[in-house]
């Protein structure tokens, strides 16, 4: 394996055909189109992600994890509106003709985490840096896909997982000599590294069907938890208040920000996190956090919204946050 590609024709059938075996709808990538038929009560959520080399992952990066990366972006966004995956389109740019083994290591990646689901898409050459496209679609029970604006003051807020790494691991890729500095040792740096390079859902079944059941108002968190806690708010008409120490982070990235070698606010405005942010009406949140059994972090409240974004320390005052919250493409 590892000789160069002769076709588009070639790629569908011994790479990608074998990627659509759950999705009856695809018609085996045989047609011009797919063909959805959502369960009976049900109603399609969709979304879409573009992810280009240089701008979302580096340039150099294994195909397997561009691909994993990629299907994370979009099955993130399905799972915080409370949506079960049924399937995926990806158009896929290349700059240069793939040979055998990228294609084995690509498609690996795409099937990490929606496994046979593949509808169909287009393949193409660019002049221009890789860049991949994947339109998810997932399904709710009607009337049931959790939206941004359904939060109001006093609703808990919580995520379904830590923030933060993926933003030091992207210094750590930039800056080798950090990880001495912050006396990290390898298996540590490794962690933080796979966060920023090839990052995954965690739990996608179970944490869509929490939200669809319990959560007034939700949105993943992609572009740093501030700037999305600022858009949640915003379409809710609502303000926030959250507790710095209570912001889940991985062990290693919490001794640093406690030893004052890292800063919170930094790791809260890095993006590219890829877990839930939501709201729970506060009588609720007790029996939602039983539910769970560990995987939610409560983070704070809904404020009126006079009050803005509000980020306490440890002994209740409002911290200092940055001009800028999160990434912004423009």
């Amino acid at each position: 394996m590892g000789g160069p590609i002769s076709s588009e024709e070639e790629i569908i059938a011994r790479y990608l055909r074998p990627l659509a075996a759950r999705a009856p709808g695809s018609l085996d990538l045989s047609d011009d189109a797919a063909l959805i038929r959502p369960s009976p009560g049900a109603e399609l959520v969709v979304t879409t992600d573009m992810l280009v080399a240089g701008v979302h992952f580096f340039a150099d990066a294994a195909p397997r994890d561009i691909a994993t990366k990629a299907v994370t972006a979009n099955l993130s966004d399905l799972v915080a509106k409370g949506a079960e995956p049924i399937g995926y389109l990806m158009t896929l740019a290349l700059p240069d003709r793939p040979d055998e083994s990228w294609l084995a290591e690509f498609t690996a990646g795409l099937d990490r985490q929606m496994d046979g689901r593949l509808l169909g898409g287009d393949l193409t050459r660019t002049d221009g840096p890789l860049a991949i496209t994947i339109v998810a679609i997932g399904e709710v029970p009607e009337g049931r896909m959790v939206r941004r604006s359904g939060g109001k003051p006093g609703d808990a807020l919580f995520l379904t997982g830590e923030i933060g790494s993926a933003a030091l691991g992207l210094r750590l890729v930039g800056e080798p000599a950090l990880s001495a500095e912050l006396g990290l040792d390898d298996e540590e740096v490794a962690g933080f590294v796979a966060a920023t390079r090839a990052p995954v859902v965690q739990r996608p079944a179970e944490t869509a069907a929490l939200l669809r059941t319990c959560a007034s108002a939700a949105m993943d968190v992609s572009d740093g938890l501030l700037i999305d806690l600022e858009r949640l708010c915003r379409v809710s008409g609502t303000g926030a208040s959250i507790e710095a120490d209570a912001i889940p982070l991985a062990i290693a990235a919490r001794r640093l920000v406690d030893e004052g070698r890292l800063s919170l606010l930094d790791l809260a405005t890095g993006g590219d996190d890829y877990v839930a942010l939501f709201a729970v009406d506060a009588a609720r949140s007790g029996d939602m956090m039983a539910a769970a059994a560990g995987h939610v972090f409560p983070i704070g409240r809904l404020t009126p919204a006079h009050e803005g974004i509000a980020v306490l320390d440890g002994a209740g005052q409002s911290m200092m946050l940055p001009a800028k919250r999160g990434y912004d493409h423009f």
